[in-house]
């Protein structure tokens, strides 16, 4: 089968989705607010910009680029301190590819700590990076964006441009297999073989006990299976999935924590079969479209596409197109920052119920291949000290996190990167006391 080239979804494309993108995340910040109650029911359009009157306050104490005023949406009005249309202004004249924006109700604790992000994000660019991303957001809401770097033909790099997430795209598949389960088409504990149907017969006889629990955890038993997703053995993730079937499996489920991207392709292939979508299409009516989110969308490994960083590929490789939802999305750094709020049981149900929320939160009870950095509930990384939860991705030239805090502050960073950071742990541990102290702000005006 043809894979998630069979996307069965009209989408804006090319300038069109990006100007869709910028019209939004414009929106989200002039509405913005960083208490807790405000735009808790919904991350819609409607309910996350209210207003297109107020105004966007650049990052302060950094020297704002003027530039003539014009009611294109491809120019920018500003005074020293605010810009009310257009795209986002240069911050920083000595970085020239620098782009960020604030909430303009951003308190003072939350501008510090942006500053700490974005000064802790110069110092591994450029030497380490090509393009790098962050952004910050509040129970849901904008708190600031910032990038730096260049688009993969050299042009100044925007908010607009989308990086690669990798196995932060399993954060996708999770919130999708659990809004089935809500639904009652997915059931955690019955076993898979019981749910999906296919011609496929799996080659170990202790596959019939592997549960929607025990995928979504990584204690399934299933194999790495590198040689699918990195070594061009199949064209697709779904070849992934018969694969899958016919490998020897590593333990008896859910005894043994085993991190494998085979866990979460035969997700997708249940997905797909559960609704009768193709998968990608499946994330984003029961996911992407209710938070509000239209930058994603699987790519393949050599699509470079305009506007979005350049990513250094091995010819010849297939790995994006073989993990698919388990690692083959792209999207902006505003939106893997708004992402995070569908994890937030606090303004539930925006995807999930509170109480859907708290079973993905829940450490699994068997402890992971790296506990001292995170354990991992059902499809969600529980990062140490255990109250920081999202998930980390790493792949070829990416490193990226995106991680809700407790005090209801999501962050991420993405980056076209591999020197001096050897995946998206580390880079975690890179940014360990920038986070930490964003998880100290008050959680309230």
């Amino acid at each position: 089968m043809g894979g998630h080239r069979n996307r069965g979804r009209g989408r804006l494309t090319g300038r069109g989705w990006r100007a869709a993108s910028l019209v939004l995340g414009l929106l989200a910040f002039t509405g913005c607010t960083s208490s807790a109650g405000a735009g808790a029911n919904s991350l819609s359009v409607t309910s996350v910009a209210t207003t297109t009157s107020s105004t966007i306050s650049l990052i302060t104490g950094l020297p704002p680029t003027t530039t003539s005023s014009s009611t294109s949406t491809s120019s920018t009005s500003t005074s020293s301190t605010t810009t009310t249309t257009g795209p986002p202004v240069a911050l920083d004249e000595n970085l020239k590819h620098d782009v960020g924006l604030i909430a303009s109700n951003a308190t003072a604790l939350e501008n510090e700590s942006v500053q700490q992000f974005i000064a802790r994000c110069r110092n591994i660019w450029p030497g380490s990076n090509r393009s790098i991303a962050m952004a910050i957001t509040h129970h849901g809401q904008p708190v600031a964006a910032w990038t730096v770097g260049t688009t993969n033909n050299g042009n100044p790099i925007d908010l607009t441009a989308r990086f690669r997430i990798a196995s932060m795209s399993k954060l996708l598949t999770s919130l999708t297999v659990m809004k089935l389960v809500e639904q009652g088409l997915i059931q955690l504990d019955v076993p898979f073989v019981e749910q999906y149907h296919t011609d496929d017969t799996p080659l170990d006889s202790r596959f019939v006990r592997i549960t929607v629990r025990h995928l979504l955890g990584h204690i399934s038993g299933l194999p790495g299976l590198r040689g699918s997703f990195f070594r061009n053995s199949v064209n697709d993730w779904h070849e992934a999935v018969s694969v899958a079937y016919d490998r020897d499996m590593l333990t008896e489920p859910g005894t043994t924590f085993f991190y494998s991207n085979a866990n979460f392709v035969v997700l997708g292939a249940l997905i797909e079969q559960v609704t009768g979508l193709p998968y990608e299409q499946a994330v984003h009516q029961l996911v992407l479209d209710p938070l509000g989110i239209v930058t994603a969308e699987l790519v393949d490994t050599e699509e470079q596409p305009e506007g979005d960083p350049g990513y250094v590929v091995t010819p010849g490789r297939l790995y994006m197109q073989a993990l698919g939802p388990a690692g083959g999305w792209v999207m902006t750094a505003p939106d893997a920052a708004r992402l995070m709020a569908a994890f937030d049981p606090t303004i539930a149900p925006l995807v999930l119920n509170a109480d859907t929320i708290n079973v993905m939160r829940t450490w699994n009870g068997i402890e992971s291949d790296a506990p001292k950095h995170y354990q991992y509930g059902a499809g969600l990384m529980l990062v140490t000290p255990g109250t920081y939860v999202g998930h980390t991705g790493t792949i070829e030239s990416v490193r990226s996190f995106a991680l809700l805090l407790p005090n209801g502050y999501a962050v991420t960073v993405l980056t076209t990167s591999e020197k001096h950071v050897a995946n998206g742990t580390a880079l975690i541990d890179y940014f360990r006391a920038e986070i930490d102290a964003l998880a100290l702000l008050p959680d309230g005006p």
